[in-house]
């Protein structure tokens, strides 16, 4: 076996899977929810999601912790983590859906600026203390391999959904001075998704459990990772990646990304070089837990039921009020897709839809009727923890 440690700090969930690139199975894992600071405006708690990762570490049978060389983070892309001299968060920041009151997401670059706003005007003590900053899981990384905040990184596939990255990859000066982002500390360097960071730090190996050879590699955007181990490698390519919000991403040539039209739809760098994307996102997940709640379910399991019912003999209001729904986001996000090719100019090539709801037959097939184009399910449901896992694979494996 030859083993990948992927990390995916989730919006609900954080994940840690082991990947054996040999045979392409993810061959152990674990989960607990993502820590947060409850209040009128959720944080997340950057050191508890540390604890927690260590935690899950150190329940991983020894034989497998043994065998891993490497090791990457997804996570999501549109929170900040303010770091001082140490290179550690100096105190929970808002988690991105808490800034974000609107039914439908709204773009990264919106987020991200509501984001320093936000700071600036409640914590102003905690930007004084912060030295630097960067996202959720390049801070994770950063830890692992032990570096200060005037060594920072962030991968450009997170830096894409700041609104604070220019067109080469670089940064923006303008972009940076209108929105005052040095304020929060120095900026941090932008490397490759998957580009080796160094070996882990003593400390860190030590308080997972890891051996002391391990690689820390750059990681990249959870829905990119999920892209990445679904399978989407060419222009064309589109990944839906289906659970708190719903993100479609189409693959383009990375030269697209400089025309960075005004038309609404966010563009950046993939996790892989050579690669852009055309991004858009949709709070589906929430208006799910909605009708839950409307009608005091715990599941969609019964409704799923009554659904798949040919007869539908059985059909309440709350399964019809799903159903409806479910056709609602199947066709805005078939058009969306749509959206995207017309704007790229690529054909759509083949469409891989991953997520927990894919899962169920009767949202594949809604989900089916909707598109015109091919489309499959990815069977994986941990896809942007082995995707990070992939980025940390040397070779760079591409499944």
């Amino acid at each position: 076996m030859t083993l990948y440690l992927g990390v995916d700090v989730g919006s609900t969930r954080t994940k840690l899977v082991v990947w054996d690139a040999e045979a392409d199975v993810l061959v152990s894992g674990a989960s607990v929810r993502t820590p947060v600071v409850p209040g009128p405006v959720e944080r997340r708690d950057h050191a508890a999601v540390w604890d927690a990762l260590g935690a899950m570490a150190r329940t991983l049978p020894d034989e497998l912790r043994r065998g891993i060389r490497a090791v990457s983070v997804a996570s999501i892309g549109e929170e900040i983590a303010l770091l001082g001299d140490d290179g550690r968060s100096v105190g929970p920041t808002p988690c991105w859906y808490a800034l974000d009151r609107a039914d439908d997401a709204r773009s990264g670059e919106q987020l991200s600026r509501e984001h320093l706003a936000f700071l600036r005007r409640n914590d102003p003590g905690l930007v004084a203390r912060a030295v630097g900053f960067t996202d959720v899981g390049s801070h994770i990384a950063m830890r692992l391999a032990g570096l200060a905040a005037e060594l920072s990184v962030m991968d450009r596939s997170h830096a894409s959904r700041t609104g604070f990255i220019a067109p080469t990859g670089e940064w923006d000066a303008a972009a940076v001075a209108e929105n005052r982002v040095e304020e929060v500390g120095r900026l941090p360097r932008l490397v490759e998704s998957g580009e080796p960071l160094g070996p882990i730090s003593p400390a860190a190996a030590a308080s997972w459990g890891l051996p002391h050879d391990i690689v820390v590699h750059a990681g990249g955007h959870d829905h990119f990772c999920g892209a990445l181990a679904a399978g989407a490698a060419e222009p064309g390519d589109v990944f839906v990646s289906v659970g708190t919000s719903e993100s479609v991403l189409q693959l383009v040539d990375r030269e697209a990304v400089a025309a960075w039209p005004a038309d609404g739809l966010e563009r950046g760098f993939f996790v892989t070089p050579g690669l852009g994307y055309l991004h858009g996102s949709r709070r589906s997940g929430r208006r799910i837990a909605g009708l839950l709640t409307r009608h005091g379910l715990a599941s969609l399991d019964p409704l799923y039921l009554e659904l798949d019912d040919p007869a539908g003999s059985r059909r309440s209001h709350a399964a019809s009020e799903l159903e409806d729904e479910l056709h609602r986001q199947a066709d805005a996000s078939a058009a969306l897709i749509a959206r995207q090719a017309e704007a790229s100019g690529i054909a759509t090539r083949k469409v891989v839809i991953g997520g927990l709801p894919a899962t169920q037959p009767a949202w594949r097939r809604i989900r089916r009727e909707a598109l015109s184009v091919p489309v499959s399910f990815a069977s994986e449901t941990e896809l942007s923890g082995k995707g990070a896992a992939m980025l940390a694979a040397p070779e760079r494996s591409r499944r």
